[in-house]
């Protein structure tokens, strides 16, 4: 919804590659079946959206301040979060 509300959306839309609709294939699944699982899962969702809810003002926070250090930090963070874990010295993979 943020995405699709923003100026310029309709024009921006035609120039999104395949990750903008992998991430956002949910939003074509039904309606229905998103607000039942959202119900059941409510508390853990509650708490998932107030976790990233923090996250995002600290990233917010950054920008406004034009922290560079605190962007490269959150980035870095987030890159690690991901990021496969390192093999041990030696392993041929």
């Amino acid at each position: 919804q943020a995405v699709g509300s923003m100026p310029g959306w309709p024009e921006a839309r035609a120039l999104a590659g395949p990750g903008f609709a992998s991430f956002s294939r949910l939003a074509t699944s039904s309606p229905a079946l998103w607000a039942g699982i959202a119900q059941h899962n409510r508390q853990a969702l509650l708490q998932g959206l107030h976790q990233l809810t923090d996250r995002l003002d600290l990233l917010r926070d950054a920008l406004q301040r034009g922290d560079g250090p605190a962007l490269h930090a959150f980035f870095d963070t987030a890159r690690a979060m991901v990021a496969p874990p390192s093999l041990p010295e030696g392993d041929p993979r």
